[in-house]
């Protein structure tokens, strides 16, 4: 028996025989050719197909594995669209009059070579990403179509490499797991692997042998050891194991409906025909309305709740509530559970509060207007960040006989029309139009770098609230996740707190979506106008300088543990960083510091992996914060500051208030002198300083930002390429 060990991608037992993947492949030879003109054009609808193939993959893939996992083949375009490795093909073939295979071949093996200190984000550690589209150009130029599995029997794969669009086709019924000779655990094919569920250790060298070719192999994904022609004893245990495993996971399944009950619309309760009939009973035998008979049938229910035998009732009192309140809703017509209508619409209301405006949805929401609320809401900020047309506080003049009228949304002048004329629309949709042209011009700024005509450079990050921005962010380019706010995880989650579980699948995915890029989670900033339904912060006279932050967290230790080690466990798969909000003092660091060391402890105890030298930093966002940076530097790995909440405390106004909207000065001199002073006492101690606020994205204030010496800014996702460009415009 021989034992090879390496890394663990994707866990899980496999045994079977092992075949070595075979790809139709021939030498590449130097050819001269007489008409360069011709091979060039052969080369680029090679290329061109390539992109069309990408396109039609990540389709496929967005249905198998995910439209954040799919977006690795949208990068793959961005490699196929590089300028610079089309130039050094292309000057290949016309200089030196060589053949397309080989211009490629020399050119990828020239731009791999400069891969690590290039500033393109979808090249830098993607050595893989640029392999495999080179071979799917060259697999073109050859034309061969397909690569072929060698048997119909299912068995373990093996290969020096595998490349994203190979992992991503794998057949589960026929692959049981696969073993590479290189890779890394943060690479697109092995996200991919965790995400498939095959089990696969990578990263084995030149100790996989060919000779291994056809022999019994068994894959252990728990521990990221491979046994070749292993003996019985080694057989029965990891069938064990293999049964243990199949054993948990039917443990797991049992789960799916209590799960559901929170997760998926509580679908068990609103099927139970128990509840069903005494609700039709109530309205058929006493004449009354739905409403009045759903909140008696209901109450009813609830008293013989504790003795029930269902699963799905017995101890959810608070679900079967929220069932009964989500029916309710949809009776009154409130406007959320009002994607009744599968047509797009404009959304209306008094005030939108920020728990309701982070579960809008882009495809039916298409803006939204509000008699209400200030530009410096959370609310206004996540409009932003999901890009949303919108306007707000337009005060008693939105009336409700406006309802299912036609409305245009002007969100760059602040202007709204009803029932607009033939000259209004015509000039709205140039107007659209012309945005949309922008935004395309933008585009071609993917992959460039950010970086001055002086040559001075700056980090762009992109901010996000929920799992779904993670795209976003993958198709902005952005440098990272400059901010990921947490709290919107609880805002979300209904009555119910979300659970480590919970936690750990969206902060895994954001880091395995990013790959090497930095994913900085900030812990759940609640408390001012940021409510969960799932945790009574009680009744605040000021909430916006009160019982929030750091302060809820430090109080509410078990919740706070509990976030600490879902990011830390997210840690073992990308570059993640923790990030403290409110920070005012060297005391509310150290403590948090002391959480993580528990969670630390824990988590070692369990042998569960994390990142041990997992970054911790803190937001920048009170007077008090701003005179302690140099000594906060001293005890953090980063400081960001944020600009929204050090902009009203500084100034003295409530960001919610909008009687103060015309006292708002985010260009104060008081307010940018604080930001030097903390750039200067940060760089002193030789630490990390960004700007994640919205002021990070006024364009206004970018020359001066990089004047000053700020290290990053993170903004919305959609506003990365307007940034991007700005910066290479300053001299």
């Amino acid at each position: 028996m021989i034992t090879l060990t390496g890394k663990k991608v994707s866990e899980g037992i496999a045994i079977g025989k092992l075949s070595f993947y075979k790809r139709d492949s021939k030498e590449i030879r130097r050819i001269y050719v007489k008409d360069v003109e011709k091979e060039v054009q052969r080369f680029q609808k090679a290329r061109q197909k390539a992109v069309f193939e990408l396109e039609n993959l990540y389709d496929m893939a967005s249905k198998e594995v995910g439209e954040a996992n799919a977006a690795i083949f949208e990068m793959q375009q961005m490699i196929l669209e590089d300028q610079e490795l089309k130039d050094k093909i292309t000057n290949i073939i016309v200089e030196q009059k060589l053949n397309a295979e080989y211009a490629i071949q020399s050119a990828v093996e020239s731009f791999l070579s400069t891969a690590s200190t290039s500033e393109k984000s979808y090249i830098q550690g993607h050595d893989a990403d640029v392999k495999d589209v080179a071979n799917r150009v060259l697999r073109i130029l050859s034309r061969i179509w397909k690569d072929k599995m060698l048997t119909d029997e299912p068995f373990v794969l093996a290969t020096g490499e595998l490349y994203p669009s190979e992992a991503v086709q794998l057949d589960k019924t026929k692959v049981l797991g696969f073993v590479t000779r290189y890779g890394t655990i943060n690479s697109h094919t092995a996200v991919l692997a965790r995400t498939k569920g095959i089990p696969s250790v990578i990263g084995l060298g030149e100790a996989l042998k060919k000779d291994y070719e056809g022999k019994t192999i068994i894959v252990d994904g728990f521990e990221g050891k491979v046994y070749i022609e292993p003996d019985y004893t080694t057989i029965t245990k990891m069938k064990q194991k293999q049964d243990a495993n199949h054993t948990h996971v039917q443990k797991l399944e049992r789960l799916k409906g209590k799960e559901n009950i929170t997760q998926s619309g509580q679908q068990m309760i609103l099927e139970d025909q128990e509840l069903k009939d005494k609700i039709t009973n109530i309205i058929v035998e006493q004449k009354l309305n739905a409403e009045y008979a759903i909140q008696s049938a209901v109450e009813s229910f609830l008293s013989t709740a504790s003795t029930s035998e269902k699963s799905y009732i017995q101890g959810h009192d608070a679900d079967v509530k929220d069932v009964a309140n989500r029916v309710l809703r949809i009776l009154s017509r409130i406007w959320k559970d009002k994607m009744l209508t599968d047509e797009p619409f404009v959304l209306a209301t008094g005030e939108l509060y920020p728990s309701e405006a982070v579960q809008l949805d882009k495809t039916k929401v298409l803006g939204f207007v509000t008699r209400y609320g200030t530009i410096n809401s959370h609310t206004a900020v996540l409009a932003r960040t999901k890009g949303i047309p919108s306007v707000i506080g337009l005060g008693e003049a939105l009336k409700k006989d406006y309802e299912g009228k036609t409305i245009i949304v002007d969100g760059f002048e602040g202007k709204v029309y009803i029932e607009p004329d033939y000259t209004t629309i015509t000039k709205m949709k140039q107007k659209q139009d012309a945005n949309h042209t922008h935004v395309q011009k933008l585009e071609r700024l993917k992959g460039k770098e950010n970086i001055t005509q002086s040559g001075q450079k700056i980090d762009v990050c992109a901010n996000i609230g929920t799992k779904e921005d993670v795209e976003n962010v993958l198709r902005c380019d952005a440098g990272g996740i400059g901010l990921f706010r947490s709290e919107f995880l609880y805002m979300e989650n209904g009555t119910k707190l979300p659970t480590e579980e919970q936690q750990f699948q969206v902060y895994k995915l954001a880091a395995e979506s990013m790959g090497t890029k930095k994913v900085v989670i900030r812990t759940a900033d609640l408390g001012g106008d940021k409510l969960a339904e799932c945790l009574d912060l009680g009744e605040d006279d000021n909430p916006a300088i009160g019982y929030r932050g750091i302060r809820v967290s430090l109080d509410k230790e078990e919740i706070f543990k509990t976030q600490l080690r879902a990011i830390l466990r997210a840690s073992a798969f990308g570059n993640i960083s923790i990030m403290l909000p409110m920070i005012t003092s060297i005391e509310e660091v150290t403590m948090a510091k002391e959480m993580i060391g528990r969670a630390k402890k824990e988590l070692r105890n369990e042998k569960t992996a994390f990142n041990e030298e997992i970054p911790i930093g803190v937001m920048i966002e009170t007077p008090a914060a701003v005179m302690i940076s140099g000594e906060l530097a001293r005890e953090v790995d980063f400081l960001s500051i944020g600009t929204n909440d050090l902009s009203q405390f500084t100034l003295g106004m409530d960001r919610q208030n909008s009687k103060l909207e015309r006292y708002y000065d985010p260009h104060h001199p008081a307010l940018l002198k604080m930001i030097r002073i903390i750039t200067n006492n940060v760089h002193l101690e030789e630490k990390h300083i960004s700007i994640c606020g919205d002021l990070a994205a006024d364009l206004e204030m970018t020359e001066y930002f990089i004047q000053i010496g700020i290290d990053e800014l993170s903004v919305a996702p959609n506003q990365v390429l307007s940034l991007r460009k700005k910066i290479r415009e300053i001299q």
